[in-house]
């Protein structure tokens, strides 16, 4: 029996589990839902992909598609935009995330500006210089910052002949923002890379790569998330499991999560090209036929233009987890930082976790002509 409770009880569900000796064991999990939402803004969105709750409760909302910063008060229920799209002072181009910094402070990558913007309150109050080594080591694109003035970034590994090259792995590497001086903490295989966790191309029964119309990344590669404390998560595909990093420095490897590896059927391709559909708007179609890469097996999470991570207030971290037939609903694996599974949240198709506050988490909600609105639910 499947049961779906809210946040403050919770059921016991058994799932299986595959160990590497290729046997199925039995662990439980705990199935959590939403309480009912408490504010709902009126503005209409393309694609909300980032939100930043303030210390008043008002919120920096970042629409991937439109190319929008905002912010938002849901007691007046109004939205305003900030600054506009451009390269000038406090302007910006193409926005993904919000990270927060220390009291309302806020780092905004500007990637296709080759920049950070910084923001006070929700005021543009300043930007990286175009030469700074964090910047371009990061390529303006961080996977987390912290308050003590780090930001994370996945760096391109050197290949033959000292060139920058995409098949090898990916330095992990912890940079500070003033200094520029930079650690290199870790590695993560490169999603290009042959047996490095890559999406293989599914093949006609003569062996040839299938031609369609549209392409998809599928690969399992692993990611990784900055904390504002200066804690640091790297999720694993294979197995699937969680890392973790103390600001000290001391590693804590969790246990392996209940995840099959199973090959997609036809449902659990449609159930996929349904659930990027709505969460990235691509590919156009629903029909598995029309798509060229399909993986030979599902991973448990993808690392597609969003992180499949994202910071809970109270240390742990919730990962987006791929649709399958079996689970056609939007799935989030809840895991503390000892790497213990708490619990998954389970959420409409429709609805995707875009932020959380300090006790509260926010859902972009999408309806049938794919206009998304913002939600803010309790959260404990």
């Amino acid at each position: 029996m499947k049961s779906v409770v809210h946040l403050s009880l919770f059921v016991l569900v058994s799932l299986f589990m595959v160990t590497p000796g290729g046997l199925l064991f039995a662990q439980s999990t705990r199935l959590i839902a939403l309480k009912t939402a408490n504010a709902t803004l009126p503005a209409e969105f393309s694609r909300i992909v980032s939100v930043r709750e303030l210390a008043d409760g008002r919120v920096l909302i970042v629409d991937g598609k439109d190319a929008r910063l905002v912010f938002a008060d849901f007691g007046a229920r109004t939205v305003q935009v900030v600054s506009r799209t451009g390269s000038g002072p406090g302007e910006y181009r193409q926005l993904f995330d919000l990270f927060a910094l220390g009291g309302d402070s806020t780092l905004v990558p500007d990637p296709s500006n080759r920049r950070w913007l910084l923001m006070k309150d929700i005021r543009m109050v300043g930007s990286s210089a175009p030469d700074d080594p964090a910047v371009a080591a990061s390529l303006a694109n961080p996977l987390g910052a912290d308050v003590s003035g780090h930001v994370l970034a996945r760096v391109v590994a050197r290949g033959v002949g000292g060139k920058p090259s995409m098949l090898d792995s990916l330095r992990l590497v912890l940079m500070d923002r003033k200094t520029g001086r930079a650690d290199t903490i870790g590695k993560l295989p490169s999603p290009f890379a042959s047996g490095a966790g890559g999406a293989p191309v599914a093949t006609s029964g003569s062996g040839a790569p299938k031609k369609k119309s549209y392409a998809m990344n599928l690969s399992n590669a692993d990611r990784a998330l900055l904390f504002a404390d200066g804690w640091l998560v790297i999720a694993r595909g294979k197995p699937y499991h969680t890392e973790w990093r103390s600001p000290t420095g001391v590693r804590t490897v969790g246990a392996q999560l209940p995840f099959v590896e199973l090959k997609p059927s036809d449902a659990d391709k449609r159930a996929i090209l349904a659930w990027t559909a709505i969460s990235t708007g691509w590919p156009p179609t629903s029909e598995p036929d029309e798509v060229a890469t399909w993986p030979t097996t599902l991973p448990p999470f993808v690392d597609s233009d969003r992180s499949p991570l994202i910071a809970v207030p109270d240390g742990s971290v919730a990962i987006v987890r791929l649709a399958s037939a079996s689970a056609k609903d939007r799935r989030y694996d809840i895991v503390n930082r000892r790497g213990v599974l708490v619990g998954t949240l389970v959420m409409p198709l429709n609805e995707q976790l875009v932020g959380f506050g300090v006790r509260s988490v926010y859902v972009s909600t999408t309806d049938g002509d794919g206009i998304q609105r913002l939600r803010r639910h309790a959260w404990q």
